[in-house]
């Protein structure tokens, strides 16, 4: 069974649609680590806000965060925050990859 989901935003199919990222941040004996990453509608709030073309692309993503985080690690929640924040960034400036060229961050942070 796999830990990733996605809550699927109201529009139209096909549209470009706002999913918020979030994830579990674990204790472990070598430090902090971001599991059961999941997308959500991006309505309210602040928090790694990313544009993506559908419900199939949202999981394609939470797979692939689970898979490129399983076995990091981290000293605090905010070393951790922002390891996924500059991931989601990167993953952008590199459109060539695969599955989500269609990838674009929308970062905001609650004060």
């Amino acid at each position: 069974m796999s830990s990733t989901s996605t809550s699927e935003p109201e529009g139209p199919t096909g549209s470009v649609q706002l999913y918020r990222v979030g994830w579990e941040t674990l204790p472990g004996l070598r430090g902090l680590r971001c599991a059961h990453f999941r997308l959500e509608s991006a309505a309210g709030g602040g928090g790694v806000v990313v544009e993506l073309s559908g419900p199939e692309t949202a999981r394609a993503l939470a797979a692939e965060l689970e898979r490129v985080f399983a076995a990091r690690w981290f000293s605090s929640v905010a070393a951790a925050f922002e390891a996924v924040n500059d991931y989601l960034r990167q993953r952008v400036l590199r459109p060539g990859q695969e599955p989500l060229p269609e990838l674009k961050p929308r970062t905001t942070h609650d004060a």
